[in-house]
């Protein structure tokens, strides 16, 4: 995984990902490069996410940055709106001459991963991270990010007496 061929770097990580279920730790630090660079190998399987998986299962505080860049990692897919039959016909049919309406959106692919993953780590270099996510976040993911805030110290004893009165009142 040190070559400085990617060819070479791609086919390492490939056959040490497949170690990746049974959670051994160096395997992962072998792999922390991926996280931070999405190009520092070809991915074909979903390696990414599953050393992202693995990190929920113990403490390794040299994966944080690159947990932190898999949170804010954003992905561009195209949406097609399919509101009734003739919107898929008419899409079809777009498509077909190649004069598509589509509505493209971002997403996170590894954000709901590397939030347990750094819940996981407890590590307080997340914080500001988690901070910036929060109001941009639905109700869904919003739980999850208190619940890496707690574990991370992201918050004051103050502000925690004052969400349990707020809940009380």
């Amino acid at each position: 995984v040190n070559s400085e061929n990617k060819s070479v770097r791609s086919a390492a990580a490939r056959n040490l990902s497949t170690l990746l279920p049974q959670k051994n730790p160096d395997v992962v630090r072998a792999l922390l490069p991926w996280l931070e660079d999405a190009k520092w190998a070809r991915e074909v399987g979903g390696e990414r996410r599953m050393i992202i998986d693995a990190l929920q299962h113990f403490q390794m505080p040299e994966s944080v940055p690159g947990l932190i860049a898999a949170l804010n990692e954003k992905v561009t897919r195209e949406n097609f709106p399919l509101n009734s039959n003739s919107n898929v016909m008419s899409n079809s049919a777009n498509m077909i001459v190649g004069t598509s309406s589509t509505q493209p959106t971002a997403y996170y692919p590894y954000r709901y991963s590397a939030l347990n993953a750094l819940a996981a780590q407890k590590d307080s270099r997340a914080v500001p991270a988690l901070r910036a996510i929060l109001p941009e976040t639905d109700d869904y993911e919003r739980r999850l990010i208190v619940k890496t805030l707690l574990a991370c110290g992201g918050f004051s004893a103050a502000e925690q007496v004052e969400a349990l009165e707020s809940v009380a009142r």
